[in-house]
């Protein structure tokens, strides 16, 4: 049976490896022409330059989409499908955005935008990761009896309870080849490599076992798994680098395949260390891109997109500096017996070559043509097709031409923008979007008991916690991510928000609100985490409630029984605070009820 389970499991991955053997020749071309990565040194007059085209088109990208998805907080948002779930989603959206700081969200996708543009598709590995450690801890003498006291002791607890992403390397991971997406696909498998120590302790969590049999394997042939021929970094040889105990020090190999309803981890091509049910209910990968190809799974990087050209313009510069080399160390003719063997016939200042007879007839120089007129025409013709191949133009690298009018320059910013625009939209509701139900899905299975967060920049209080339960998760809820045309939705929500401002500071009823819509305006610059300037708010509010209380006796509302006015004054004053409340929540109904929620 087990023979049965690893061939089952060995010949779907070595069926896709096949299916994918050409695909990452081209990765690895397109990861080196990324490094500027020179197959050979130049020989004598020769020239071998790299142009780092890959690694600026790479880094112009990266700039644009890391700013979108990681660029402010939150990074997604949530939202109700009904009324009643709306607060269910706050909630939802403050806890999961904290984990996504927790799991290194910002580190997830730099890896991830990276491997996109290089390769075409990224993948993201997501699961729940529970972590125990040895911390000091002060223990009760007696527990029984508290009074007694406590003495410190070492003892193992929980230290990371949350979820976690992995950056997963294409070459170390396989789907089906019928499938055109992770969802669509019948499987998925990824390689990872660990040490013998590394599996025991797992075994004694309940993760792993059969681990023995593994051990024993090592004892008797310590020679890992074949390495993969096609792996773009080879394996560290550790036995050069540390001491080898037969072999237990090596790195084992770990082949783990995941279906829907089952999860299967071989060691070494050999050994079946878990075979279990996969409580995930689905297999734990997104994929991400930005240039999908019809009916299948892997996309098209922006490196791939421009890898002939960048190659066609290295050879070009190539040849230009040669033919520069050759037209300025010019070849010579030598009449043999007309110069004496021991004239120096190298090209250097104040050498002196001796000839017999005429100087014409003994020596001649070979006439190169200077070609660099040619190679830069040529040269920039082609770097311009690479452009609208990649959409990294000059508008986009923020070096517009000084002779475009502001119009011209608008239109091309406009136009060039637009394709990073579409690439920032589908890696969005491709891959950031189906992500966050992903985690939401984690969630609803292991969150079963009350969890408290600390969080910033929530309402009046600039430091708050905020209790999560599990049945927040039963909710109805969408996940937005940010983006939305974010830089321009902003500006103009600036200018609306500001306009309001100028309205509620000229009339005294509306001086309550105007602290809020300048807090609104703060928000929009990501300046409502710092308690400086919410706490000057929280006091502008008070101040305008005086105000308001003053203008209220004026319009002689504090009439009252015995005098004084105080109570109407007040009264009047509240009721217009109240009001503004009311319409706060109408107009913001997001991060108000948020706000009230957490108080």
């Amino acid at each position: 049976m087990s023979v049965k389970v690893v061939d089952y499991v060995m010949n779907k991955i070595n069926s896709a490896e096949q299916d994918i053997r050409g695909k990452k020749d081209q990765w690895e071309s397109f990861y080196k022409l990324y490094r500027n990565y020179r197959e050979h040194l130049a020989g004598e007059g020769e020239a071998n330059v790299g142009l780092p085209l890959a690694f600026e088109w790479v880094e112009v990208a990266r700039a644009r989409l890391f700013k979108e998805f990681c660029g402010r907080k939150p990074y997604l948002r949530v939202k109700g499908r009904e009324p009643m779930d709306d607060i269910p989603a706050n909630r939802i959206q403050v806890y999961q955005n904290w984990q996504y700081e927790q799991a290194r969200y910002k580190q997830l996708m730099y890896k991830i935008i990276t491997q996109v543009l290089i390769y075409g598709t990224g993948i993201c590995k997501y699961y729940w990761k529970h972590e125990t450690g040895n911390r000091l801890q002060h223990v009760p003498i007696f527990p029984d009896y508290p009074a007694a006291g406590t003495i410190p002791m070492v003892q193992k607890v929980p230290v990371y309870d949350n979820i976690a992403f992995d950056s997963i390397d294409l070459f170390d991971f396989w789907v089906d080849p019928e499938g055109i997406d992770i969802d669509d696909a019948s499987w998925c498998a990824d390689r990872v490599r660990r040490t013998i120590d590394y599996l025991e302790d797992k075994q004694k969590e309940g993760i792993y076992k059969n681990i023995r049999a593994v051990k024993n394997d090592l004892s008797k042939d310590s020679s890992s798994s074949e390495s993969d021929p096609y792996k773009m970094v080879k394996d560290i040889e550790v036995e050069k680098h540390l001491a080898d105990y037969g072999g237990l020090m090596k790195p084992i190999e770990l082949h783990t395949l995941y279906e829907d309803d089952r999860i299967i981890t071989i060691a070494n091509g050999k050994h079946i260390i878990r075979d279990i049910k996969n409580i995930y209910g689905k297999k734990p990968f997104r994929a991400a891109k930005i240039i999908s190809t019809e009916h299948e799974f892997y996309g098209i990087g922006l490196v791939e997109a421009g890898a002939s050209l960048a190659r066609l313009m290295e050879d070009i510069v190539n040849n230009g500096l040669e033919n520069l080399n050759y037209s300025v160390n010019q070849e010579r003719i030598v009449d043999e017996t007309r110069i004496p063997e021991d004239s120096e016939l190298e090209s250097k200042p104040g050498n002196i070559i001796h000839v017999l007879g005429d100087v014409n007839t003994a020596l001649k120089w070979v006439d190169v043509p200077d070609l660099s007129p040619s190679v830069i025409l040529f040269f920039n013709l082609i770097l311009e097709i690479s452009k609208g191949g990649t959409g990294i133009t000059d508008y986009i690298k923020g070096q517009g031409k000084g002779s475009d009018t502001a119009t011209e320059a608008q239109l091309m910013t406009t136009q060039s923008a637009l394709r990073i625009d579409t690439h920032i939209e589908v890696m969005g509701d491709t891959f950031v979007g189906p992500l966050a139900g992903d985690v939401h899905e984690l969630n609803k299975y292991f969150v079963t008991d009350e969890r408290f967060i600390k969080v910033t920049g929530v309402g009046d209080n600039p430091y708050k916690m905020v209790k999560v339960t599990p049945d927040v998760f039963g909710a109805s809820v969408d996940f937005i991510w940010e983006h939305e045309g974010r830089e321009m939705n902003q500006m103009v929500q600036v200018q609306q928000l500001t306009q309001v401002l100028a309205l509620a500071q000229q009339t005294p009823a509306l001086w309550l609100v105007a602290p809020m819509i300048f807090g609104k305006i703060l928000e929009q610059y990501g300046y409502h985490e710092n308690e400086e300037i919410m706490q000057a708010i929280s006091a502008a509010k008070e101040m305008a409630k005086v105000m308001m209380m003053g203008q209220a006796m004026q319009l002689g509302l504090g009439g009252g029984q015995g005098g004084g006015g105080l109570p109407n004054a007040q009264r009047y004053a509240e009721g217009q605070s109240n009001t503004n409340q009311s319409m706060q929540k109408k107009t913001t109904p997001q991060r108000g009820s948020v706000t009230q929620e957490r108080k």
